[in-house]
């Protein structure tokens, strides 16, 4: 596949389009065109201080990095809220209240998102089911016994730190869609390694309190502007493109428009 000529010409465009990116950032510093500082001004700052740190395409990386992890990872688990939004829409219209009562004054704030406890517990269980990070791959730096097996050093391993998410000992009856799991009196999530839907210790994703938000802020304006309903004929395919994601056939039919749309920032 990584030869194809359709693949080469996208990798092309999106290598394009951040060299691009950081020229622009290289000819436009902060102080010199007032905007506030960000991750590629950082690296090129970096750059100028350890050169041999920072080749081009490791500024590229860190470059593209910022758009798989916080916008690609971000977009598929949305799409996957609002097909389990609109599969079970039992919950649908405590949740548009919800949504309703974000967007009363504007743009909702971080605190009022932690006072929407349906939609983030709907997230949550979205994410129980469709994690972001479904396993870690890592290469072991020593002999590990495991399970009556001794892996030698060197070897790469996958580790499925969202196995735990399916099983029933830790969530009862897991192929069950309940947002209830996560409620006060009941938090099956706080039991010790049952619920990693970022990666777990030290390596969890830096951004997953920034992703949660996300995609939490995109399902309520959604909500709030559009009144959907999932095809009855779609059947859930899933594939990784590169994070899990829903495959291009999911379509929510829009029935009508509840309210004008509003700038998520300002």
């Amino acid at each position: 596949m990584l030869r194809l000529p359709k693949y080469r010409r996208a990798k092309a465009r999106i290598f394009q389009m951040v060299d691009d990116l950081i020229e622009d950032h290289r000819q436009n510093p902060p102080e010199k065109s007032g905007r506030a500082p960000d991750l590629i001004d950082d690296v090129l700052a970096d750059q100028q201080v350890n050169p041999e740190r920072w080749e081009h395409p490791d500024v590229r990386l860190a470059a593209l990095g910022a758009f798989i992890a916080g916008m690609d990872t971000a977009a598929n688990s949305l799409a996957f809220v609002l097909y389990r939004m609109h599969l079970h829409s039992e919950f649908l219209p405590a949740l548009r209240a919800e949504a309703d009562a974000l967007f009363r004054d504007g743009p909702p704030t971080a605190e009022a998102l932690g006072r929407s406890p349906l939609l983030h517990r709907f997230v949550m269980e979205t994410l129980r089911v469709h994690p972001i990070a479904p396993a870690l791959s890592r290469t072991l730096t020593e002999d590990v016994e495991f399970a009556g097996h001794r892996i030698p050093a060197g070897t790469p391993v996958i580790i499925g730190t969202t196995v735990p998410h399916g099983l029933p000992e830790l969530f009862p009856d897991p192929e069950h869609f309940d947002p209830g799991r996560f409620a006060p009196g009941r938090a099956e999530h706080r039991q010790p390694g049952a619920y990693a839907p970022f990666g777990v210790g030290s390596h969890t994703c830096a951004g997953s309190g920034m992703a949660e938000g996300l995609i939490m802020l995109g399902a309520a304006a959604a909500l709030r502007t559009l009144d959907l309903s999932l095809e009855p004929d779609y059947v859930l395919r899933q594939t990784a493109k590169p994070t899990p994601s829903l495959d291009n056939k999911l379509q929510l039919r829009v029935n009508a428009v509840r309210h004008n749309p509003v700038f998520l920032v300002h």
